[in-house]
């Protein structure tokens, strides 16, 4: 992913096409299927991680912005939702999902019904979405208006937005999983099969963080140890 910020999160998602190979062992497992330690597995093997980076650093100009990383320090892996959507942490997905869903513009229409009806998810899914994940709604929606705020802030009131961003990272981390544990039950297996084949294809993430298991699984439950 990535930094542990869902501001980074946010800013590194983008449309892009990769090559990435799979792990041998679990590829013809559906997407949906993969257990978080498999999902990890993947992320933290560093010749896999290395044929994404260079894969997104020479397709389209997009993924080679994306492949800059946030603090200029060496890309360390890139992940394409259209070649291995199987490599999102489900907890990314919902982010993603979250924010097109309630964040300004909003990409809803991109979900048309019909998508929805053959996922077998309800025709009010949005509306019970947001009461399943009341808290995790707000403070993205609370992140992006800060994010809004420092277009033309000074440089005092940059650092005061940042501040407050930063701090909200623990309960958003936390909120997050709550609406995804959530939606789950409210939606059923229907929703990480919605995760994996809709919002994951067009998503990709690039990052320059440590290949590091423990970072991925303390965020995968939460951001509590």
């Amino acid at each position: 992913m990535m930094r542990s910020t869902s501001l980074v999160v946010a800013l590194l998602f983008v449309v892009t096409t990769v090559f990435a190979g799979d792990p041998p062992a679990t590829h013809t497992k559906k997407a949906w299927e993969w257990t978080t330690e498999e999902r990890i597995a993947s992320r933290t093997n560093a010749a896999l991680a290395a044929d994404r980076v260079r894969a997104m650093k020479g397709s389209s100009p997009a993924s080679r912005i994306a492949s800059n990383s946030a603090s200029g320090a060496r890309m360390t892996d890139g992940i394409d939702g259209n070649r291995n959507p199987e490599l999102f942490l489900p907890h990314e997905l919902f982010e993603i999902l979250i924010r097109h869903g309630y964040v300004g513009e909003t990409w809803r229409d991109y979900y048309a019904p019909d998508m929805l009806v053959a996922s077998n998810l309800p025709a009010d899914f949005w509306d019970r979405l947001e009461v399943a994940a009341p808290d995790y709604v707000a403070g993205v929606q609370r992140e992006n208006e800060l994010l809004l705020k420092m277009k033309g802030a000074t440089p005092a009131e940059r650092e005061r937005l940042q501040r407050e961003i930063a701090s909200m990272i623990p309960t958003m981390c936390r909120a997050r999983i709550a609406g995804l544990r959530n939606a789950r039950k409210a939606f059923g297996a229907s929703f990480d099969r919605f995760l994996y084949e809709h919002v994951a294809p067009g998503s990709s993430m690039a990052t320059d963080d440590p290949l590091d298991g423990d970072r991925l699984r303390t965020a995968a439950e939460g951001c509590v140890k």
